[in-house]
């Protein structure tokens, strides 16, 4: 589309937003309660804007717009934003806000969701976290049931863990010998 074409594409359309627009303030608002705290949590972790966006997947203008609660149009107009309570329950999730927080600021959808992204995270917790077992280890060892590169992996692990606990034994006895000696 030549620059012609565009001029009569957007012929009657306003170049900027009026000041009768709905939704369009000419003072800039005060921040929303849940981007105070938002933002105070960032402060806290020494946590950017940009990086927070990054880490979310979402625009470092957007994530400002979502704190700030608005979004700024220029020559001194403003359009109030409030954020999609999954991106401001993401937020929070990401600089330690809880779901009762949210609640206060009056989220209560943000924290809704919050809860259960916090429950998600909970619930699969146990099974990141779990040290390994020798003798779980050693059962898929042991199992003929199973196909032949489970249990060399396994027995793999648990002639590793036989060789860090011989290490630890020797740094150990080494220690006391020099204590003693």
């Amino acid at each position: 589309m030549d620059f012609a074409n565009v001029r009569a594409h957007t012929a009657g359309m306003p170049e900027r937003p009026s000041h009768d627009e709905p939704g369009i303030l000419t003072e800039k608002p005060e921040p929303r309660a849940e981007g105070v705290l938002i933002s105070r949590a960032m402060e806290r972790r020494g946590l950017t804007a940009r990086a927070a966006a990054i880490q979310l997947g979402m625009s470092e203008g957007r994530l400002r717009q979502i704190v700030n609660g608005y979004q700024a149009l220029g020559q001194g107009q403003f359009r109030l934003v409030i954020g999609k309570a999954i991106r401001v329950a993401q937020l929070a999730k990401l600089v330690g806000v809880t779901p009762a927080q949210l609640a206060n600021a009056g989220r209560e959808d943000a924290a809704h969701i919050l809860l259960d992204l916090l429950s998600e995270e909970a619930a699969a917790a146990p099974q990141q976290d779990q040290p390994v077992n020798e003798e779980e280890l050693c059962a898929i060892r042991d199992n003929d049931q199973l196909p032949h590169h489970l249990r060399q992996w396994a027995g793999s692990l648990v002639d590793q863990l036989h060789a860090i606990r011989d290490a630890e034994r020797a740094a150990s006895d080494e220690l006391r010998r020099k204590r003693a000696g």
